[in-house]
C-alpha cells in the first residue's frame, strides 16, 4: 500500500460511507481511491473492499493494488476502537509508503442523547481532525451545539462540520 490513509470513525447511520463514496466517485480522475469497509458493512453504494480483523490486525485482500493513492479505512463499531487505532499505527509502520492523511469522524446527531456518548465523543474528538455531524434536527440541535462548543472551549484542533440533509 502507498499513498494517503484516511481513518474513518462513525456512529451507525451517520452517512459516512455514502459521503465518502460520493467524494471518491467525483474525484475519480484526480486520485485513485479505495474504500475499505469493515466486515459488517455490505452496502453496495459504491465500489469497495471489506477488510478482515485477524489476530488484532487489519487484513486486506486488495492491499497489493498499487495504483491507489487514497485509502479510506472505515473502522468497525463491533471491534474495540483503541485496538483498531493501534492496528492502524502498526499498518502505517509496516507500509512505509503509506502516510496518515486525516482522521474523519461521522456522528449521527440522533445518537447524541445516548448515556455513554460523552466519553465516546471525547475519545473520538481527541484523535479526529474533522467531526462531521449528520441528521441534525430541532430536537437534537441543542445537544449538537453543546458538543461543538465543548471542543471549541477545550481548544481541540479539529473542524466541526454540520452536514446538510440536502442531497447533492
Amino acid at each position: 500500500m502507498k499513498g494517503l490513509l484516511y481513518l474513518v470513525i462513525g456512529t451507525p447511520k451517520a452517512d459516512g460511507i455514502s459521503i465518502i463514496c460520493k467524494h471518491t466517485e467525483q474525484e475519480r480522475g484526480a486520485n485513485n481511491s479505495k474504500i475499505l469497509l469493515p466486515p459488517e458493512n455490505q452496502e453496495q453504494i459504491c465500489t469497495f473492499s471489506n477488510w478482515k480483523w485477524v489476530e488484532g490486525k487489519f487484513f486486506f485482500e486488495s492491499a497489493a493494488d498499487e495504483q491507489n493513492e487514497e485509502w479510506f479505512l472505515f473502522l468497525s463499531n463491533q471491534i474495540n476502537l483503541a485496538d483498531q487505532l493501534e492496528a492502524s499505527l502498526e499498518l502505517l509502520n509496516a507500509q512505509i509508503l503509506l502516510e496518515l492523511a486525516r482522521v474523519i469522524s461521522f456522528v449521527n446527531c440522533d445518537d447524541l442523547d445516548h448515556k455513554d456518548i460523552v466519553e465516546w465523543m471525547d475519545g473520538v474528538a481527541h484523535f479526529s481532525d474533522i467531526l462531521c455531524f449528520s441528521n441534525r434536527t430541532n430536537t437534537n440541535g441543542k445537544k449538537l451545539n453543546e458538543f461543538v462548543e465543548r471542543y471549541k472551549s477545550m481548544h481541540y484542533p479539529l473542524e466541526s462540520i454540520i452536514l446538510s440533509k440536502r442531497k447533492s
